[in-house]
């Protein structure tokens, strides 16, 4: 598109797109035609189509472009009562994905904790009725206290006993299994920036890391 378009006499036009990983670099060539240009990401999911039109307010949008750009940006933000974090197009990829793996990894997360409540007997509906409370407590937690605060559990706690419980159950499903002792590894780190003691965040690090 930037291409066909580059043909154009863009003086005094803007030009905005709204790719999360790629750059406003993408529009160079319009940039080259006298056009003002920059990337507007919405920091937002849409997995419904179309989206209500109401999604945008109180989100954020990535920006980064040229400096005029960069203020309509800003304008039309503020127009649709969203906020805006500026960013540099050397790190579009690196925000895209601390917003993918926020989002899209939440995802599967719930997919594989509803895998286990499905071997309880329980349907999807039931689940998500079930875990949402959890969910939203989670969230405020997290934005109250910020998130090495907010950690629960039994890694927090120094569990060895419940840890080792839950590998057993996981020992069927090893792909599962592979991703608790990753995470759990993760959330061990934060354990031990919240005082778990030496010996203890030795021994669960030992059983997480057994293959």
């Amino acid at each position: 598109m930037a291409g066909e378009l580059s043909a154009l006499d863009l003086r005094g036009k803007y030009v905005f797109q709204t790719s999360g990983a790629v750059s406003s670099k993408v529009l160079q060539p319009l940039s080259r035609r006298g056009a003002s240009v920059a990337s507007l990401h919405p920091v937002q999911t849409f997995a419904d189509t179309p989206a209500d039109p109401d999604i945008f307010q109180g989100i954020f949008f990535g920006l980064e472009g040229d400096q005029k750009a960069v203020k309509l940006g800003e304008f039309l933000a503020k127009k649709l009562q969203a906020g805006v974090i500026l960013i540099s197009p050397e790190n579009k990829v690196l925000y895209h994905l601390a917003c993918s793996i926020t989002s899209n990894f939440m995802v599967v997360l719930l997919s594989e904790a509803k895998s286990l409540f499905e071997l309880l007997g329980f349907e999807e509906k039931t689940y998500l009725e079930v875990i949402y409370p959890l969910l939203n407590k989670t969230l405020d937690n997290v934005r109250e206290l910020g998130c090495e605060r907010s950690l629960t559990g039994a890694v927090l706690r120094g569990d060895m006993e419940t840890v080792r419980e839950h590998l057993k159950v996981l020992s069927q499903k090893p792909g599962l299994e592979k991703l608790y002792r990753l995470m759990s590894l993760q959330a061990l780190n934060l354990a031990e920036n919240r005082g778990l003691e030496k010996k203890k965040v030795k021994a669960l690090k030992h059983l997480l890391e057994q293959k």
